[in-house]
């Protein structure tokens, strides 16, 4: 039998839920358990939104010019600072607040950088370049 080397992403989940419960308040701070989780879950949706074998069908089927508009709606500088506002209220109440990060607008960027595909994909595939010029030229 000939077993695939080409990941399925299982992978990636498994390791960002072994990182969701890997935090220990007691050798770790909050702001850093945060960054690994926004990094694994990254990790999930690279392989999800730029995989070769599957971009254009994700772009054709979840990345539409009304989508593109939301994504830029939602990640503006104003919207991530209400974001910062509200992981900074929850993280307060999950913990004492001398222990709960100032500033977490890192993180914040760090898990909405999948908002933008083209860039967070790069040079593994040019599927959301090309919805993004389409979206463009119908003045979306």
């Amino acid at each position: 039998a000939v077993v695939s080397t080409q990941s399925t992403g299982q992978d990636q989940y498994d390791n960002y839920l072994n990182t969701l419960n890997s935090f220990n308040i007691e050798t770790e701070s909050i702001k850093s358990f945060l960054d690994r989780v926004a990094d694994a879950y990254l990790e999930v949706e690279r392989k999800l939104l730029c995989d070769r074998e599957c971009a254009g069908e994700i772009s054709q089927g979840f990345y539409s010019c009304c989508r593109k508009h939301a994504y830029e709606l939602l990640t503006t500088e104003e919207m991530k600072k209400k974001y910062n506002k509200l992981l900074k209220s929850l993280l307060n109440l999950l913990s004492d607040s001398d222990k709960s990060p100032r500033k977490l607008i890192n993180v914040v960027d760090k898990f909405l950088e999948f908002t933008d595909p083209e860039a967070f994909c790069g040079d593994e595939t040019d599927v959301y370049r090309e919805k993004n010029q389409e979206c463009a030229a119908a003045g979306i």
